[in-house]
């Protein structure tokens, strides 16, 4: 059973190491054992897009996801590990706050630093109410930017890499 850690910056990548080799060997003889590894969660980064006015990304949020689940590996040698759709449970928001500024027209510059990617539990489908919530100042004020992300997939061992465009959302 695993729980996504609330604080972005503690979350880590949970991977898992399999072997077919393992099993019936000689437990005092020495064997080179060939172990297959398997990243099991979704990393979430977030760049600018073409469309970003030039500001300061104060907050960048996901509502409304799935926190909790069973990981399922080892049953059998070759079964690679899953999330059992079944135990998904307890929904939450994760919240990374940054103050990071960005300039106008500048597209691919990385939000989120290598310590700042959210790790999340694998979504075949993104449960209703879904939504990235941005807070953007443009000098002026604060403005909240959402965008709905519900019935989009989070493949496991991938990462999404979402684009904030201040136009676009």
């Amino acid at each position: 059973k695993y729980t996504v850690p609330s604080d972005v910056t503690g979350q880590k990548d949970l991977i898992v190491a399999m072997s077919s080799d393992i099993l019936g060997k000689d437990k005092d003889a020495s064997y080179d054992i060939d172990l297959s590894f398997y990243h099991t969660l979704t990393g979430i980064r977030f760049e600018t897009g073409t469309e970003i006015k030039e500001g300061i990304i104060k907050s960048i949020s996901i509502k409304g996801v799935y926190t909790s689940a069973t990981l399922v590996y080892g049953e059998t040698p070759s079964e690679r590990p899953h999330w059992d759709e079944t135990s998904y449970s307890s929904k939450g928001d994760f919240t990374l706050t940054l103050n990071k500024p960005v300039s106008a027209g500048i597209e691919g510059v990385n939000i989120t630093g290598d310590d700042q990617i959210f790790m999340m539990l694998p979504h075949k489908v993104l449960p209703t109410g879904a939504a990235l919530e941005i807070v953007f100042n443009d000098g002026s004020m604060d403005r909240v930017l959402t965008k709905k992300i519900d019935g989009l997939v989070w493949p496991q061992g991938e990462i999404i890499t979402y684009k904030i465009s201040t136009t676009s959302f």
